[in-house]
């Protein structure tokens, strides 16, 4: 015996094979999850035995033994699940065969197998399919000892691989079991089967429940309640399992691409990449056979060698493509074939066999990633058996003989013509065409048949518009578009898809995606592929009408036939489409109303709609095949003597309740039909057509007219359904949420089946514990996502969010919370102690906090409390964390009802979140939590940052930050601003060196600029450095400022839209500011500016909306603002004196504001120091002192505690009280224009009106109607 296996290549690197770190991770993972799931299963399955067993132990009668024997049967349920053997059904399409019969092959597969360090097959098999696999019995003793492995071998593999190429596919299913490191991964798959078995499998005592539950009443009702127990068990545990699954499938990628490398260290890291790519069309190639063998057995006839059909197929498509390396092995490139790649142009599917596979383009890089080359075999895979050619005719005699028809057996030959007849024999399938018709309906994209012929040539240019018909473009065009709509499917199945535990990564041309953002990917898709098709019908209303044109010089109605044969082109091709796409929606909605084994009144009717549209389309095929007819040479080429003739008599009926079940069995073979005769009238049609059309052009090209007269018997169908892409009828993508209950179907789906399984069987549980439990918020003020562990039961709450658990008072609970991709934020343990209260835990302290009281019926005392930011809270209130609402039904007489609420504040400004928290502990935690945990693109990231203090804590956090987000520009910017004047010298000069080294990048631009120690200078550097780039936010940020300070109030508006169209966070930053700017425009120059959305956001809307009195809603005192604007000054004093805890502040207001009443002025004088005063406020204090000739000194100090300089301060008093307004301004060059405009206000009330005008202008445009006083103008 000569053996024909080649050793693999020599040197294989050691770590090539080893187990990667993620495999171990995903093997663990699984084992982890595959236990919990165990455990659960012994624990209800312990549970009903014991409860069982006690009551036949106890003396309660009747009723307890009956309770006994329902738990026993039960218990008796969970139990027989252990017990089996996995036996594979025969299979007539597996021939077995032995070692004696095949000892080439033997030799082959023994020597593979050692090789790979796996165990030899037990048992061979050969298969009629493009595949090779590894199959095994299983039962429970395979959890401790590894099962016998049998391997199976299509023939459609072996008819097309080179014997290299199948030993890399052999390896790797081999590789599956090969090393000692992968043991571990096996018994998970075996531990998974066993697993999958106990949820699905159904025997006797399913039976016996059925029996019980539909005899006598009496009986029946215990059988229901144990179906419903049965069901919930079966639930809840398939639910579980479901998690399972989820680690599996994470596991089964790392365990191919395991199993890809150990086929790499054995053929090398071309041999399997060349078998994917050839398998690929072995798969296309195998169902084309298919589909003409079934196609003759219709015929009663069989085809002898099925193999030679799938050979034939892929040497066809070469010659039709055009492609002579179609279905052969890639070349290996000479040169650095490491970086050659064979899946680059687009997202190929992988083959059949492997349908669970990574992508093919995945699986070439883990393959390449150590290159290891080493020659390929290229004898034939045959050349391993005995007799090859008889195993295939073997197998095609077994696949026919399945179908139980007497035949006529055909030879090679015969089989041939008739699969090239069928597939390949067409003129509008030869190369000279480019493929434009393969697989391709092009009249579907026209209305109407004449839109071909409405074209505008001059005669003298056909014969260059001949030369240019049909080019090789084409070829890349139709390319093109078929990717398009297969990424279109590909989007619109995952838009669709159900949320799911396991985390489903959308990936689009390299990138990414998010689901939200599908739609609008979908849409980009469908422009582009409008775009094509435009492209295309161009090019087919060339090609017709250029033709039609000719035939118009050639007279005898040429013509007017070509327009007939088109018609009858579109007609089919419009009526096929038509006919597919109901029956595309027929089996939707069957496939939707029957995925829960239910169907519903309603479901019914759905499907009725369905089934009477699906039948009009069908029998519209029939109807017109009794009015359509063809002339002499068409029905010659379809062997008929009329149309009529290829249909029989359409004897099906309407389907209605009644019938509607054996109406559905018969409906598609009626389809099938209409379907094949209406093709082969568009495939006839269509080639006559081209026929005649180069008929045409050789006779004008050569100056002759036709022969003979056009035909004239074409007489079309008139009225038919016209299927424009995008027309198509609306199918169902999503179950209804009762269906995917019932399946378990989805995240929500599987928890609601869950929550009501568990619900079922613990019932009783829950309800005697109830009083036991209270509630806890889990409060995530941070911007990101968090995972919440609480002792073993994990919540993932959102930036911002919350979640409700329940817990037990008096229970000691560990809670260790995390981010999303797991980086420890802290752990703590705590009990709850105390029934009378709800318990809030605000993650890292980032949230803050408040009771309110909202009163209905009547105006109560505001009694608000601010906790500020404990991580822990305790609290009484009737609402936590979510609004009261508007109004309620009063238990009182008189109407009056009082309720609290309890509110967390995080996505605000930080800086009006600070201010209402006392605790300077508390404070520092929450910026710290802020700043080290937020997500880079979070709003309000640079105030948090801002508002951090300046030493050593602060700069550690600031580079542990920077370390886990490189290069952040927002942590290298805080870095400089928190530095000490030493260790800012260090970081400068650090940037300096990374913007020398990248000089293109912007944001190392900025900071360098940022270390300029010259304020003007360094103004200077970022207008610019915004000039060089002008779409970086950050620049744009600093001039924007800049050129405000300059007074250049369009270009800094523009800076500061363009600083917000890029960034977030700069946006959160500078709205106000950038509104500020706007207002000046429109105020000063007179100008309307519309709102810019891009420099939009919330608080600028309610400044908006306190300037024009719409926030007048009772009890809203944001509305005294609006009445001081607009002078109505006594009516704001009235207004705010209903509400102490406003009346200070507003009184400073009123105090500074022009022509105010001074008893009015007197009381804002009396109020101490503390009273209504922020950084506003202030100001107008100080006016109103400096005005009144009272002490200024106290006002003074607390801008100054503000940042504000006190010499400036004082040099505009002293300056505008002698009214040297000129010189009181040149001390204000160069400040920030929200400063400056501070300082104008203050010059207004000091001067009332003597202020000048553009003093007045700069208050009114840069300060907010909250900020300043009334200033009439």
């Amino acid at each position: 015996m000569t053996s024909l296996y080649t050793s693999g290549p020599k040197n294989v690197p050691k770590e090539l094979t080893k187990p990667s770190k993620s495999f171990k991770k995903h093997v663990w993972l699984s084992v982890l999850a595959l236990i919990a799931f165990i455990t659960l299963y012994f624990i209800l399955t312990i549970w009903f035995g014991r409860l069982s067993y006690n009551m036949f132990r106890g003396s309660g009668g009747f009723l307890n033994y009956g309770l006994g024997a329902g738990f026993a049967l039960l218990f008796l349920f969970m139990l027989k699940s252990l017990f089996f053997l996995a036996k594979r059904e025969e299979n007539p399409m597996r021939r077995y065969v032995q070692e004696k019969d095949e000892p080439v092959l033997f030799n082959y597969l023994y020597q593979l197998a050692d090789e790979a360090g796996a165990p030899r097959p037990h048992k061979v098999f050969l298969t009629d399919r493009v595949n090779a696999s590894v199959s095994y019995d299983l039962s429970l003793i395979n959890l401790l000892f590894p099962s016998k492995k049998n391997l199976e071998i299509g023939l459609g593999l072996v008819n097309v691989l080179t014997l290299g190429e199948f030993k890399a596919v052999l390896a790797h299913e081999y590789g599956h079991f090969a090393q000692r490191s992968m043991l571990l991964g096996r018994y998970v798959y075996t531990a998974q089967q066993i697993a999958a078995r106990i949820v699905g499998k159904r025997d006797i005592l399913d039976k016996l429940l059925a029996g019980l539950s539909s005899i006598d009443l009496r009986v029946a009702w215990i059988g229901w309640i144990l179906s419903i127990l049965v069901w919930a068990i079966r639930s809840l545990i398939e639910t579980c399992f479901s998690v399972v699954s989820v680690a599996e499938r994470a596991l089964s990628r790392e365990m191919e691409f395991q199993a890809d490398l150990v086929a790499v260290s054995m053929t090398g890291s071309d041999a399997l990449i060349h078998a994917l790519y050839k398998l690929q069309i072995a798969d296309e190639a195998y169902d084309n056979a298919v589909e003409v063998v079934n196609s003759e057995l219709n015929n009663k006839k069989a085809i002898s060698n099925l193999y030679t059909l799938q050979t034939n197929y892929i040497e066809k498509m070469s010659w039709l493509l055009a492609d002579a390396t179609y279905g052969k092995s890639p070349k290996i490139a000479e040169t650095n074939p490491e970086d050659d790649r064979i899946f680059v142009s687009r997202t190929y599917n992988p083959p059949k066999m492997w349908a669970t596979h990574p992508a093919d383009k995945d699986r070439e890089e883990n393959a390449k990633k150590i290159y290891l080359q080493a020659s390929i075999d290229e004898r034939s895979t045959k050349e391993l058996f005995s007799d090859a050619l008889q195993f295939e005719k073997d197998m095609t005699a077994t696949l026919i003989s399945t179908a139980n028809v007497e035949t006529i057996l055909l030879t090679e030959a015969e089989g041939l013509e008739v699969q090239n007849k069928k597939h390949f024999d067409w003129t509008f399938l030869h190369p000279k065409y480019h493929a434009s018709f393969l697989n391709r309906y092009a009249f579907m994209n026209f209305e109407k048949v004449e839109e071909l012929y409405e074209g505008q040539l001059d005669k003298s240019e056909l014969k260059q518009v001949f030369k240019e018909l049909y080019p090789d473009q084409i070829k890349v065009s139709l390319n093109q578009l078929k990717e398009i709509q297969e990424e279109i499917d590909v989007l619109v199945i995952s838009e669709n898809e159900l949320v799911t535990a396991e985390k489903r990564r959308i990936w689009h041309r390299g990138l990414e995606i998010k689901r939200r953002d599908i739609p609008s990917v979908i849409t980009a898709l469908k422009k582009e592929e409008m775009t094509v098709i435009q492209h295309l019908k161009n090019h087919d209303i060339q090609c017709r009408y250029a033709h039609f044109e000719a035939a118009g010089a050639t007279g005898f109605g040429w013509p007017e036939y070509l327009k007939k044969l088109a018609g009858l082109v579109h007609y089919a091709e419009h009526t096929i489409s038509n006919l597919n796409d109901s029956a595309r929606k027929f089996h939707n909605v069957l496939q939707v109303v029957f995925a829960d084994g239910r169907v519903s009144s309603s479901e019914l009717q759905d499907v009725l709609r369905a089934s009477d549209d699906y039948y009009y389309a069908v029998r519209k095929g029939f109807v017109d095949s009794e009015t359509l007819s063809l002339d002499t040479k068409l029905l010659k080429k379809m062997n008929l003597e009329n149309y009529k003739n290829s249909f029989e008599e359409f004897t099906l009926t309407n389907p209605d309740e009644h019938v509607i079940n054996d109406w559905i069995q018969v409906i598609d073979g009626w389809a099938a039909s209409a379907l094949q005769n209406l093709g082969k009238l568009r495939n006839v049609a269509l080639e006559q057509l081209l026929d005649t059309e180069d008929e045409i052009r050789t006779k004008f090209l050569e100056g002759k007219q036709m022969a003979e007269p056009a035909p004239n018997e074409i007489h079309l169908i008139k009225e038919y359904k016209r299927l424009l892409p995008g027309s198509e009828r609306s199918i169902q993508r999503k179950l209804n949420f009762r269906d995917r209950f019932f399946m378990g179907d989805g995240l929500i789906a599987s928890a609601a089946k869950f929550g009501i399984a568990g619900a079922i069987l613990v019932g009783a549980l829950v309800l005697g514990s109830f009083s036991q439990k209270s509630d806890l918020y889990l409060y995530n003020g941070l911007q990101t996502d968090v995972i919440v562990a609480i002792d073993d039961s994990f919540y993932v709450i959102g930036a911002g969010e919350h979640r409700e658990v329940n817990i037990n008072f008096g229970t000691d609970y560990t809670i260790v919370t995390t981010t999303s991709t797991g980086d420890p934020i802290e752990t703590s343990n705590t009990d709850f102690d105390d029934p009378s209260k709800k318990y809030i835990y605000n993650v890292a302290g980032a949230g803050v906090f408040m009771q309110y009281p909202v009163f209905y019926g009547y105006d109560g005392m505001d009694d608000t409390m601010y906790f500020g930011s404990p991580k822990w809270l305790g609290v009484d209130a009737d609402y936590i964390l979510e609004d009261a609402p508007e109004s309620i039904s009063t238990s009182f007489e008189n109407g009056k009802e009082r309720r609290d609420v309890v509110a967390g504040y995080s996505s605000m400004d930080p800086y009006n979140l600070i201010s209402i928290i006392e605790d300077s502990i508390q404070v520092q935690q929450t910026l710290e939590a802020h700043v080290t945990w937020d997500e880079t693109d979070s709003p309000y990231l640079m105030s948090w940052m801002n508002l951090m203090p300046s030493n050593s804590k602060t700069m550690s956090i600031l580079k542990q930050r920077e370390q886990k987000n490189k290069h952040e520009i927002y942590s290298l910017r805080a870095l400089q601003d928190k530095a000490d004047s030493i260790e800012h010298i260090t970081i400068c000069e650090r940037y300096q060196k990374l913007a020398i080294s990248e000089p293109e990048n912007a944001d190392f631009h900025y900071l360098q600029i940022r270390c300029i120690e010259d304020e003007q200078e360094k103004n200077r550097a970022f207008v610019k450095g915004y000039e060089k780039f002008p779409e970086h936010p950050w620049l744009a940020f600093a001039s924007a400022y800049t050129y405000a300070e300059d007074e250049l109030w369009h270009k800094s508006y523009d800076a500061f839209r363009t600083a917000s169209s890029f960034n977030e966070s700069l946006k959160a930053n500078i709205g106000l500011d950038a509104e500020r700017v706007r207002r000046m425009l429109e105020i000063k120059f007179k100008v309307d500016i519309p709102f810019d959305q891009r420099v939009n956001n919330e608080t600028i809307n309610t400044y908006r909306d306190m300037e024009s009195g719409l926030r007048n809603e009772p009890g809203n005192t944001d509305y005294v603002y609006y009445l001081i604007s607009v002078g109505k000054l006594r009516e704001a004093y009235t207004f705010i004196s209903q509400s102490e805890s406003y009346k200070p502040r507003v009184l400073r207001m009123l105090a500074a504001s022009e022509g105010v009443a001074q008893e009015i002025v007197k009381e804002a004088l009396d109020l101490t120091t503390e009273e209504g005063i922020d950084f506003e406020s202030a100001w107008m204090a100080l006016g109103v002192a400096v005005r009144e000739n009272v002490s200024t000194s106290e006002y003074i100090d607390i801008l100054v505690q503000m940042g504000i300089d006190r010499k400036k301060v004082t040099d505009f008093i002293q300056l505008t009280k002698q009214q040297h307004t000129e010189a009181a301004e040149a001390g204000l060059r160069n400040m920030d224009f929200r400063y400056k405009s501070h300082f104008y206000a203050l010059g207004c009330t000091i001067l009332g009106s003597k202020a000048p005008q553009h003093w007045k202008v700069y208050s009114q445009a840069l300060l907010f109607v909250n900020e300043r006083p009334y200033i009439e103008m």
